[in-house]
């Protein structure tokens, strides 16, 4: 092979690089702050794997039937010195998304995680034809009867007519 076909293979993947990550990542990043900031790759090493430990047993016992190894896909330290965390399993982002389930400090660094705001479009439940006269909590009460877990609930703008 030439340096020409070199270049063009090495763009090729790149591009398909680019193109798997657009397709394959749904979840909003999870955001870990750290105290005192991150300067060391290894040290951000130290602090996922001490995480993932912490977590492993809680994990498991609520989520029986998930066979993945329980990892991160990725994740880099921002230019503030804190975590930036990518998976993209549903129930690890999730569990990661309660701020409960983490401890507040690992490895002589305190962690407060930062919990996404919304949850990606695969996990909504819209509800529609709801009765103007109907408040949030009575729909939330209404919610916490049929289901185990219930992240955030909300009204969208524009939906109440009266």
């Amino acid at each position: 092979m030439n340096n020409v076909d070199t270049s063009i293979l090495r763009r090729k993947l790149n591009q398909n690089h680019a193109l798997n990550y657009a397709v394959e990542q749904h979840f909003p990043p999870i955001d870990i702050k750290c105290t005192p900031k991150l300067i060391d790759h290894d040290k951000g090493k130290e602090i996922i794997k001490a995480i993932l430990i912490h977590i492993e047993k809680d994990f498991k016992k609520l989520n029986k039937h998930y066979a993945m190894p329980l990892r991160l896909e990725y994740w880099y330290i921002d230019k503030n010195g804190d975590l930036i965390c990518f998976t993209k399993y549903t129930e690890l982002f999730v569990y990661l998304s309660e701020s409960h389930n983490y401890p507040t400090a690992l490895v002589q660094t305190n962690i407060l995680p930062s919990p996404p705001k919304h949850l990606p479009s695969q996990q909504l439940l819209i509800l529609k034809y709801v009765p103007n006269y109907s408040t949030l909590e009575e729909i939330q009460n209404e919610i916490n009867l049929h289901t185990n877990s219930l992240f955030n609930i909300e009204e969208m703008n524009g939906s109440k007519n009266g």
